[in-house]
């Protein structure tokens, strides 16, 4: 799980995820960004040329760089170049590293996921780079793209199982309380910093990018639920500022357009006097 730009500080000698390490490479004659094993595509056409979400796909799908197979980049992938540092700032919230970037809508791979019975069509998610948000917006409308090659992130179910009332995510060494409440934010935040559970005491309030990897993506299973197993809707704190304000980062999985239950990423701005619920985060691999 990668660094946000914003709260990369240590909690109890621990850092708060991975370096964002990027660096700049040419190939085939086009400049590409690497983090980690996945390339990230940086050409003008990212700042300059607007496609439909169907349109995005075949741009990324047909993009010929390196020899590699190029897609539309998924929520999770999207969220390791967001800088949430920039936030509402002249720039955009993308790391500095890339060339050619604008403070408009990205579209990400992810389609709104049905709940139950229900369907909501030509519904896709696109990321904001003014303030690192991620909003649904129609299929038709034209947005920039940034493709991106490489392994996949989260390309199936969680790697995670229950262990004494926790979720312990084999897959980026997070465990996770189940237990939620809804109080302001530094009421949340000293409540998981003070908790002991399940033979731990390190327990935090996890920043957004760890709050990403267990939003529900395509087929996942729905985690975060109460005894009963209802779904927990949320929003739940992240420990991420939004800007100078003391306003945070909430995420919602929740959503339900013109009564129609669906499950939905969304991540919004919310002030910290404000009440929501948190879960509290441990471990990580480092």
């Amino acid at each position: 799980v990668y660094k946000t730009g914003a709260d990369d500080g240590v909690v109890a000698g621990l850092p708060f995820g991975d370096d964002r390490n990027f660096t700049a490479e040419t190939l085939d004659s086009k400049r590409v960004i690497k983090i980690g094993k996945r390339y990230w595509e940086d050409s003008p056409e990212n700042r300059t040329k607007n496609y439909s979400f169907g349109d995005a796909e075949n741009y990324c799908s047909n993009l010929d760089i390196g020899g590699m197979q190029w897609r539309v980049p998924s929520i999770l992938e999207m969220a390791e170049i967001i800088d949430y540092g920039k936030t509402y700032s002249s720039e955009p919230t993308i790391d500095a590293i890339f060339q050619n970037k604008t403070k408009g809508y990205y579209w990400t791979s992810q389609t709104i996921l049905n709940y139950g019975n229900n369907t909501v069509d030509n519904q896709g998610f696109a990321t904001w780079f003014t303030n690192g948000l991620t909003d649904l917006e129609d299929m038709g409308d034209t947005h920039y793209v940034r493709c991106v090659a490489g392994p996949k992130v989260q390309d199936s179910d969680l790697d995670a199982e229950i262990i004494d009332g926790t979720i312990v995510d084999h897959s980026t060494g997070l465990q996770w309380a189940k237990d939620t409440d809804n109080h302001s934010y530094q009421s949340e935040k000293e409540r998981c910093e003070n908790l002991v559970f399940s033979g731990y005491d390190d327990w935090r309030m996890p920043n957004i990018n760890e709050l990403h990897t267990i939003e529900p993506h395509y087929d996942e299973k729905l985690l975060i639920t109460n005894p009963a197993g209802d779904v927990i809707k949320g929003p739940f704190w992240s420990s991420t500022p939004i800007d100078e304000t003391h306003n945070f980062y909430v995420a919602n999985y929740w959503y339900a357009p013109s009564g129609r239950d669906v499950i939905k990423d969304k991540i919004e701005p919310t002030a910290s006097a404000n009440s929501s619920g948190a879960i509290c985060v441990r471990g990580g691999h480092l």
